[in-house]
């Protein structure tokens, strides 16, 4: 697995999200909160299935199945969730060149950009300056998935195929470094998002403490931005 270079994407974030504009549209806004509501919920659930389901676990190939949805699920859900929002804010700063074949048209607003594929807006991103993304959306493992082209062994090794070769072998230490790269990332724009802000993170999270789920939800979700 490459090695990532977490100083350029914390410089890259942090220039990036000093123009992140406050006056957002309320119809996109709309649009985006309950998307945020959910991801908080989904992946807490998942955080806790996962922990649950790993307890029990008795086998290095159900380990290792486990890791491995985890790390799909952290791909296809998390990641996914995250590059929405940036492509979104590249959008709404100005850059007017992400094409949906679906629609045919140029994308304009936070519901067109969920109906882009992960990898034209992969690529997108790449042309806009993050170029270290194909680091973390892992095209081998949701391409194995897809179209069936993975083997676990007993061992708990993953074996990905490509033209009914094996391309590559996985662990489930390298599964692991998958999920928590994509942990680190997104809490890694929190964090900066939170400072430009002006926002204290250890206040924020102690000021979590003795309030329910749906407390943190909103919270978590309450509206910054200024109406039009």
């Amino acid at each position: 697995m490459s090695t990532i270079d977490w100083e350029k994407i914390e410089t890259t974030i942090f220039s990036f999200s000093k123009g992140i504009p406050t006056n957002v549209s309320k119809k996109d806004r709309e649009q985006a909160q309950p998307n945020m509501i959910r991801s908080i919920r989904n992946t807490f659930d998942i955080n806790k299935w996962f922990i649950e389901v790993n307890q029990s676990i008795k086998t290095p190939k159900s380990k290792a199945f486990s890791h491995l949805i985890r790390a799909f699920y952290k791909i296809e859900g998390e990641l996914a969730y995250w590059i929405n929002f940036i492509v979104f804010y590249l959008v709404w700063l100005g850059h007017h060149d992400l094409w949906c074949p679906f629609n045919q048209k140029y994308v304009r607003s936070y519901t067109e950009v969920t109906e882009v594929s992960l990898r034209i807006k992969t690529r997108f991103l790449e042309d806009h300056g993050f170029d270290f993304i194909e680091d973390f959306t892992s095209r081998d493992i949701r391409n194995a998935i897809a179209h069936q082209d993975y083997l676990i062994r007993d061992d708990g090794d993953i074996e990905i195929y490509r033209n009914q070769k094996i391309k590559k072998i996985l662990t489930v230490e390298d599964l692991n470094q998958i999920s928590s790269n994509i942990s680190r990332l997104i809490g890694t724009t929190v964090k900066i998002w939170a400072e430009i802000s002006g926002l204290d993170i250890n206040q924020v999270m102690m000021s979590f403490q003795g309030l329910t789920f749906e407390d943190i939800l909103e919270k978590a979700t309450k509206p910054s931005f200024e109406e039009e």
